[in-house]
């Protein structure tokens, strides 16, 4: 039967490109699992080719040996193929960034849990808060009745910047909580009781691009004694992991009556 070593012929040139396809997969994530059942295959039916083989049998040895060689390199030696296990090794850099002081004076970062808004900005990966402002004022300087002109509240300056280069940020804001969580929304806390919030204008979701800014402004209740400030935003207002939070000092608080001298 002339077919007989004709057929073997194919089947011992299709383990030479089982071969070549198994080390090309080695260079893939998850390579390995491709590499690996291949080259056995390539080993095992270059091997039966051998019996079948009359003339030109090194290609059924060089089948043979090029699939054991990349067997034991995918299972034994992977690094000499540039991999490092089965599975990719994870990014370091796809990971949450920590949350960081970035000094107002261009000192360099540092971890924080509270930010203090008067010397520092709150960062985490491309997103920068700033406390731009924060000042007792008129709710409602516009309204007719003289009571309702004397209402004062707390107005608080925030703006959210894109330090990143790759990204838009979808930004949405503080001034109103999420309407499926509305105990969800910015919390600003003195001497450790909250401030109700005060309705504010409320922009909508704008994109900011890298580099460029958008500003939103919270108002609160007056605080009935002057003292520092807690403020914390929910990350969810810019898609991120972590909220921001801020340690408000008094000398930051503007439109304070004056002290009494003890």
């Amino acid at each position: 039967d002339l077919t007989k070593p004709v057929a073997a012929h194919y089947v011992a040139l299709g383990t030479l490109a089982a071969f070549g396809v198994a080390m090309l997969a080695t260079q893939l994530p998850y390579g390995r699992f491709v590499a690996v059942p291949l080259a056995a295959a390539g080993l095992t039916v270059a091997g039966l080719t051998l019996f079948g083989l009359e003339a030109q049998r090194w290609l059924g040895w060089a089948g043979f040996g090029l699939n054991a060689a990349a067997l034991t390199l995918a299972l034994l030696l992977p690094s000499w193929l540039g991999m490092s296990g089965w599975v990719p090794a994870g990014d370091p850099e796809a990971g949450p960034k920590p949350v960081t002081a970035v000094g107002r004076d261009g000192s360099l970062p540092t971890a924080a849990a509270w930010v203090d808004a008067s010397q520092a900005v709150w960062e985490q990966g491309d997103v920068r808060v700033a406390v731009v402002a924060v000042e007792v004022a008129p709710l409602d300087p516009a309204a007719k009745s003289p009571e309702a002109r004397r209402e004062r509240g707390l107005r608080v300056t925030l703006k959210l910047t894109n330090v990143g280069v790759a990204r838009a940020i979808d930004f949405d804001g503080w001034a109103t909580p999420p309407a499926d969580a509305p105990a969800a929304g910015p919390t600003l806390t003195a001497a450790g009781s909250a401030l109700a919030m005060r309705p504010s204008a409320n922009v909508g979701k704008v994109a900011v691009f890298p580099g460029k800014s958008s500003e939103c402004v919270v108002w609160f209740a007056a605080p009935a004694a002057a003292g520092a400030l807690r403020l914390e935003l929910p990350a969810k207002a810019f898609g991120g992991p972590e909220p921001v939070r801020f340690a408000i000092p008094l000398t930051m608080i503007g439109g304070l009556p004056p002290r009494k001298a003890p």
